[in-house]
Formats: C-alpha cells, structure tokens, sequence
C-alpha cells in the first residue's frame, strides 16, 4: 500500500513538473515565460504555420516515459503525459487559413496570432484538446471579412475574443448564435474595424445591438475606432451583466441618458462631444462623480467646437466653462442720460 502511494505521489509531481516548464524550442520560437504564465512561448516571423508549430514540437501532448523516476519494481512505468502552454503566440507569419487538425495534440489556453494577414478559419482547425482548454483568443491585426462563423463557433470554453482592426463591416444579428461557448463568453473586443451606422443598415451598430442577446453574459465590449456616432435606448438590454464599454475615437457628440449603471462607458476620446446645454447634465454628472475616470492617458474626453466658441475646442468634459449666457440686449435706461444735454451719433 505504502509502495502504491509512493508511486501515485511521483507520478504527479513529475507530470507537474514536466507540464509547468518550458520545452525546448527551434527556429522561430522562443520562451517568454512570466509570473502569470510560467509556459510562455512566442513565435516570429515564422515563415508558415506548420513552422511555427514544428518548432514547439516538443511542447505536444505525448506518451512519456516515467523509468527514470520510478524504481524498477514500480507497477506503473510509462503514462500519457499532456504539456499545458498557458500562451502560444505567433506574430509575423504568413497564415492565410488556419486547416483542420492544425493545432490537434497541443493543450493551449491563450492563443495569440496577430500580424498573419489570416482571413479565414477552417471548422476543424482547433480539433484536439484546444476545443476545451483554449479560453483566451486573439486574433488582432488581420484581415478577416467578419465574425468567424467557423472553427470558432466549437470552442467550449472560450471566455475572452479579440478581433480588432480586420476587415469586419457587418455585425449579423444572430453572429454568436452558433458558438458553443456563447453563455461564457466575457469579453469582446471589435476596436478598429469597418463598422458604421451606414454600413450596417437594419442591424445598425447600436439600434440596438441585437447580436448581443446570444452572449448575455459579456462583461466588457471595446469597439473603438468604430464610426459609431449614435447609441440608441435599449442597446445593451440584452447584456444586463456588462460592466465596460470603450467606444473612443468615433463619432459620438451627445450622450443619452439611458443607463443606470454610470460607470458602464469606460472611455470617451476621440469622440466630437458638443458641448451645448444638452450636455450641461452629463458634464455635471462627471464633475460630481470625481471616480468615473475619463481623463487618463490616452484616454481623455474633450469638446469639440462650437459656434459660439465656448467653450473652447479642447476642455476636458469635466472642466468648468466660464462661459457668458447669451442675453438679448437691454434698452437703455437710467438716471445718467438726463445730465447729457446732447449725445451725437
């Protein structure tokens, strides 16, 4: 019994320690491990994707040996032994399509493949283990044409995806029906793409954002750079859970006021805020509200200009105008003009 115990306990240290470490590396690819992610690897300029993953080979799910660890009475002396990447990212690399079985034997919970000019994903490509351990996908800087439809849509576990700046124009309705992992996923983030009220017609960015109701539980949604200038009542009442919204550098000049949660928009720059009366609410709210952040680097909220030219181009949201009320002009009265015998014109 003592002899089975031993062996079960080096068993799982030693599959512990094999699947915390980095593996040996080629070509391209290199370790870049962290406190966070002990199992790190990064690829550049690969060349491909099959060079990319033949260069971290060593880091696929396998059969290892455990004779050495064991002494040679142990009943058990090979095992299946999987190798957990906590992020695998691949920049620079010529991947037009990601085909079926690409990544089958790897265990990969952050994916990261920006840069690879990738415009279309094939239904199989993530079969294997990644259907269940991949959580965390981003796929930033390339030139897919919309919201995958496959491939994507089998991932179980997905909880954070990343689609800024492609070639995405068009927000369909029913775009996450199709995901398996719909109901968990978090976060969403569309910053940079085609997206404008014109372009999107019946399904226009937000009137409201109706593809949103097959992922109610998103917490946070970035779609900067967007062209968005119009948010409209009940937009985001299908997402009653959602904390963030990041819409800088698009189109917006007035804010609704349709939100109870007044920390829900996380970020406003960019955006040609009209400064008149119909604002004066929302600029006293921020000025009340000292914890709504808005003025940090990068991203900080100003007027744009106006007509009467205060205030001026540039105030932040939350600053002060000073401003003079436009009066009508008063006829002149007074005890004064009865001293003045003559007044020439």
């Amino acid at each position: 019994m003592l002899r089975q115990v031993r062996t079960v306990l080096l068993v799982l240290a030693f599959v512990t320690l094999v699947a915390a470490q980095c593996p040996t590396l080629s070509g391209p690819c290199r370790c870049a491990p962290s406190i966070y992610e002990p199992v790190a690897i990064i690829c550049e300029n690969a060349g491909s994707l099959s060079n990319a993953l033949q260069a971290i080979q060593s880091a696929r799910d396998t059969s290892v040996s455990l004779s050495q660890v064991l002494s040679p009475s142990a009943a058990c002396t090979v095992m299946a032994c999987w190798f957990q990447i906590d992020s695998l990212t691949i920049l620079d690399t010529a991947i037009p399509n990601i085909p079926a079985n690409a990544f089958t034997g790897f265990t990969i919970l952050r994916l990261v493949l920006n840069r690879n000019t990738l415009q279309s994903i094939d239904d199989q490509a993530f079969n294997g283990p990644l259907l269940d351990s991949l959580v965390e996908l981003d796929l930033n800087d390339n030139n897919l044409g919309q919201i995958p439809q496959t491939g994507l849509t089998r991932l179980r576990n997905l909880r954070k995806l990343y689609l800024n700046r492609n070639r995405i124009n068009t927000l369909a309705s029913n775009a996450f029906a199709g995901y398996e992992s719909k109901d968990l996923l978090i976060k969403l983030s569309l910053a940079g793409n085609r997206l404008t009220d014109q372009s999107l017609t019946d399904t226009a960015v937000f009137r409201p954002l109706r593809l949103l109701q097959h992922i109610p539980h998103l917490i946070r949604l970035e779609m900067s750079e967007a062209a968005v200038d119009t948010i409209e009542r009940g937009a985001f009442q299908r997402t009653p859970q959602i904390q963030a919204i990041v819409l800088n550098k698009n189109r917006l000049s007035q804010y609704v006021s349709l939100f109870t949660n007044r920390h829900i928009f996380r970020c406003f720059a960019g955006n040609p805020w009209f400064c008149n009366n119909d604002l004066l609410w929302f600029r006293q709210l921020l000025r009340d509200n000292l914890d709504i952040d808005i003025e940090k680097p990068g991203c900080l909220a100003v007027c744009a200009a106006s007509p009467s030219g205060c205030p001026a181009e540039g105030t932040p949201l939350r600053a002060v105008d000073f401003c003079l009320e436009n009066e009508e002009p008063q006829p002149l009265t007074g005890r004064a003009l009865s001293l003045v015998g003559w007044i020439i014109l």
